[in-house]
């Protein structure tokens, strides 16, 4: 039996050299917005927390240029 056929590829979106997870607590509203604004940009709700974290980093002039 060939399984290739049965499973599709998965696409890695994560830029390379991102496999550090961190976890973050959020109270039950921020959890439904995160996920909200996720569903709006096609993201995961890691990939729109770590864009926040990085929008955040770059408008507190600490550096790390972001192109969104």
């Amino acid at each position: 039996m060939n399984t290739s056929l049965n499973t599709a590829a998965t696409v890695n979106r994560s830029p390379s050299g991102c496999s550090h997870p961190v976890t973050a607590l959020l109270t039950e509203d921020e959890r439904e917005q995160l996920e909200a604004l996720a569903r709006q940009e096609s993201r995961t709700k890691s990939a729109t927390l770590r864009l926040f974290y990085l929008r955040g980093i770059a408008a507190s002039g600490g550096g790390h240029p972001v192109n969104a």
